[in-house]
């Protein structure tokens, strides 16, 4: 169901698209100088004074200011400290807070032009202050005709068209950076890109994130445990660009002063809600995809409600048995990781690669398994899975580590963006897998307060778990 968010197709725009873009790269710039100036001139000056911190304070404030697109990417940098460093990720945190509100009218014309009817037929009562804003919708707080109080989400006016202009800026340079510098982490940023673009178009027609819920319900219901919620949505009150769900209200789970305060125990929820995660996971192939503390209320009675299901992981056929296998691997089939390694090695290695045919699969196998221990049964106070995840498992890198000049990367872009042939073609690389991606991530999200609520526990240490979820079936 989920639409394509544009990247750049030159083809198919018109003036007033040209022009567009064009207000938007003068704004994109504008804001890059006043955020970054004052540490270009410092570097010019050879001042080391200035802490890092600074810097990527104004960096997440250049992103908040620019809104859509950029504070996605900023969120991402956020909620993965292990990946990126605690330093830069506390600088980027505020972008997880929200943004700024829309004006009521605004609103209304969206959500009436949505659901066909005048807010106050739909609606017994309507909030005109939002109770949260995103980058891309904000919530408000409602009334049923019957009296039961609801959460309605309504996408920003004209965000489709915004997230299409940052893409097709932003996309043609990432594509050129990672196709003539060779460098890897030109392709994770690429790559990046592209699973965002992905993310977008599916968030961006909130029908996704409805279905969503209805998934994660029902399977709620087959595991039988009451400690999870997701809210109700209600399909009547929704449509492309408006979600009605149940109202749940509660502390966010990383307020330790709220939940001191309800004397609510975190820990019991957050290894119940890890339990639920994996045992989805495995089963379906299907994961919430941002599952980040601010998506995580603890309730007043003591459950767990998980909230925004704009984001959904679905792992690709070979990814789900690729991970099932790992898991075989774990509970002692030792012929499974055969199969795990084959898979990494037909992954990261096609055929027409250098390296084919001279890495062995016996080699990788000792590699797979122990990254494999280490971030599913090594207790999180004791691993870091930035670091277990860092590149392919495999004994040779696949890329080249140098930059070519800045300016021979301007030209490229500039070529790009005017679709104007470039002087080297793109490497063979392993296709972005945005379901990987996204566990990638997530298990990320996971390492942040798993560490602070699960120290002495493992991701996935039991021993009945992994065989329960093994004998699940779709």
């Amino acid at each position: 169901m989920a639409r394509t968010v544009g990247t750049g197709e030159a083809g198919q725009n018109g003036p007033a698209r040209l022009a567009g873009r064009a207000r938007r790269l003068a704004h994109i710039g504008s804001v890059a100088v006043r955020r970054g100036s004052p540490f270009v001139v410092r570097r010019l000056r050879r001042s080391n004074g200035t802490p890092a911190s600074a810097a990527y304070e104004r960096l997440g404030a250049g992103c908040q200011e620019l809104g859509a697109t950029f504070v996605k990417l900023g969120q991402l940098v956020a909620s993965a400290p292990g990946l990126v460093g605690e330093e830069m990720a506390a600088a980027f945190r505020p972008l997880l807070d929200g943004g700024p509100a829309v004006p009521f009218d605004q609103v209304r014309r969206v959500a009436e032009a949505d659901l066909g009817v005048p807010l106050r037929r739909a609606f017994a009562e309507f909030d005109e202050r939002p109770v949260a804003a995103a980058s891309l919708a904000v919530v408000h707080r409602a009334t049923l005709l019957d009296g039961r109080p609801v959460a309605v989400k309504v996408l920003r006016p004209a965000i489709d068209e915004l997230v299409a202009t940052d893409l097709g800026l932003v996309h043609p340079l990432v594509s050129q950076v990672a196709a003539t510098s060779g460098v890897r982490q030109a392709f994770i940023f690429k790559g990046l890109i592209e699973g965002l673009a992905e993310q977008l178009a599916e968030e961006l027609d909130l029908r996704n994130e409805l279905a969503a819920m209805v998934s994660m319900r029902d399977l709620l219901a087959d595991l039988g445990d009451e400690r999870i919620v997701v809210p109700e949505p209600l399909p009547r009150l929704s449509g492309r660009r408006v979600l009605t769900m149940q109202f749940v209200d509660g502390v966010p789970i990383d307020d330790e002063a709220g939940l001191d305060a309800h004397g609510i125990a975190a820990r019991p929820l957050v290894e119940a809600l890890v339990r639920a995660w994996f045992l989805g996971l495995i089963r379906d192939g299907v994961f919430h995809g941002d599952l980040h503390a601010g998506n995580l209320m603890l309730l007043p009675d003591g459950r767990v409600a998980v909230l925004d299901w704009g984001i959904v992981g679905r792992l690709a056929p070979q990814t789900h048995v690729f991970f099932r296998r790992m898991l075989d691997g774990l509970l002692g089939d030792e012929a499974a990781w055969d199969d795990v390694a084959r898979s990494l090695v037909d992954r990261f290695v096609p055929a027409d690669h250098p390296l084919a045919g001279t890495v062995r699969i016996e080699d990788v196998v000792p590699i797979a398994r122990e990254r494999a221990h280490a971030f599913l049964t090594r207790p999180f106070g004791e691993v870091s899975l930035a670091e277990v995840m860092e590149g392919p498992p495999l004994p040779a890198d696949l890329v080249e580590d140098e930059w070519p000049p800045l300016h021979v990367l301007a030209g490229r872009w500039a070529a790009a963006c005017l679709h104007l042939p470039v002087d080297r073609a793109a490497p063979t690389v392993p296709d972005f897998d945005r379901g990987m991606f996204l566990l990638v991530k997530q298990l990320l999200y996971f390492e942040r307060y798993g560490r602070r609520y699960m120290a002495d526990r493992a991701l996935f240490d039991d021993a009945e778990l992994h065989r329960a979820a093994r004998t699940l079936r779709t």
